[in-house]
């Protein structure tokens, strides 16, 4: 593996973007997004097109979202949706809850990618209930 790249798990990567930027992470090449479909916070993650999410390094959440991340991870589906759901229905959101809700955005649009990706059986009620969400 590319000294480059930290492995934090098989799907989550730490990189510092300058590296990618420079073509010295031939394993990482990040999907590029149109301007209305940019993750929030883009500025912080990435997602590659095999539904890899890349934490940038150089980034001062990257500490917090090493840790943070993996456990949203754990969740399943209906867990995703159920919280996403809950945090979205909130008129004013403090700073660790605009957090959470990103990261909850963050690995459910990973997913999405991983298992078109993979051709993983995903649970479609789950992805319909999400796009209702966001039209």
């Amino acid at each position: 593996m590319n000294p480059n790249i930290e492995v934090i798990t098989p799907v989550l990567w730490g990189v510092n973007s300058f590296y990618v930027k420079a073509g010295q992470t031939k394993e990482l090449l990040p999907i590029p997004q149109p301007p209305d479909q940019l993750l929030t916070g883009s500025k912080d993650v990435s997602l590659t097109d095999n539904g890899i999410m890349v934490l940038h390094k150089e980034s001062e959440l990257y500490p917090t979202l090493k840790k943070f991340v993996p456990r949203i991870m754990e969740h399943s589906d209906e867990e995703l949706v159920t919280s996403l759901q809950k945090i979205s229905s909130k008129s004013n959101l403090d700073n660790y809850e605009k957090l959470y809700k990103s990261v909850l955005e963050w690995e459910i649009k990973r997913r999405e990618i991983y298992y078109k990706t993979h051709q993983t059986k995903v649970n479609t009620s789950i992805f319909e209930t999400l796009i209702k969400m966001f039209n």
